[in-house]
């Protein structure tokens, strides 16, 4: 079985960050095409990422790059990079509904075939970012056979419901609850959002404790240091 604890975010566009970055030992690399990266970086990102596929794939642990989401237009292009023998999964941003999740499968069954892949390669995490995901979330879970665990991203639900972060996380108790939750019962793994102030060691260990008991396995490292 594939363990996913501690998945370590790297931006795609950053040669320097990658470098440092593979000689650690998360249980997978993120490779980021999405948030950390710019919009006039997303193609270079894209280069820069597929050009270390192989030497990430070589340390023996999962590589799931995020790649942006449907909405963007850069998807197709996203998964035409990353999909291929060194790559164990995708990482979708802006999941809402079973149905992008099968927009997603269709584009990597047709990767998968021209890259001589066995149809179901490739892993998917779908994240759960907004009011519609939360509605949607347990049959968003169930929804492909390609689906290894759900993640939650708080900063663009936060948005998407005009809420503010605060330091307790009130505001993502519910949408918490339901992911983990729903995870369970689909027999996906949680994962919980990442701890944005990287620099807060203390702060990050009060956010897993609170998580851990709704039923979160699983945690984003946004630096190297939270691991």
């Amino acid at each position: 079985m594939t363990i996913l604890r501690s998945l370590l975010f790297v931006p795609g566009n950053t040669s320097r960050m990658l470098d440092r970055a593979v000689a650690l030992k998360p249980d997978a690399f993120i490779l980021d095409l999405e948030d950390s990266v710019p919009i006039d970086e997303k193609s270079n990102a894209r280069a820069v990422t597929a050009s270390y596929l192989e030497r990430f794939a070589a340390t023996g642990r999962p590589v799931i790059p995020r790649v942006n989401s449907l909405d963007t237009g850069l998807l197709e292009a996203d998964l035409e990079a990353m999909v291929g023998p060194h790559v164990f999964g995708v990482s979708v941003g802006k999941i809402d509904t079973p149905a992008h999740t099968a927009e997603v499968s269709k584009i990597l069954q047709r990767l998968e075939v021209k890259s001589g892949l066995a149809i179901g390669t490739t892993k998917l995490i779908p994240w759960i970012e907004s009011a519609s995901a939360i509605v949607h979330v347990f049959d968003i879970c169930r929804s492909s056979s390609r689906i290894v665990a759900v993640a939650l991203g708080a900063e663009d639900f936060t948005n998407d419901m005009a809420l503010q972060r605060s330091e307790d996380g009130v505001e993502i108790a519910y949408p918490r609850a339901a992911v983990a939750i729903a995870a369970r019962a689909a027999g996906v793994v949680a994962i919980d959002t990442p701890y944005v102030n990287f620099r807060d060691n203390e702060g990050l260990r009060q956010d897993i404790l609170s998580a851990l008991p709704l039923g979160f396995k699983a945690k984003f490292a946004i630096h190297p240091g939270q691991l």
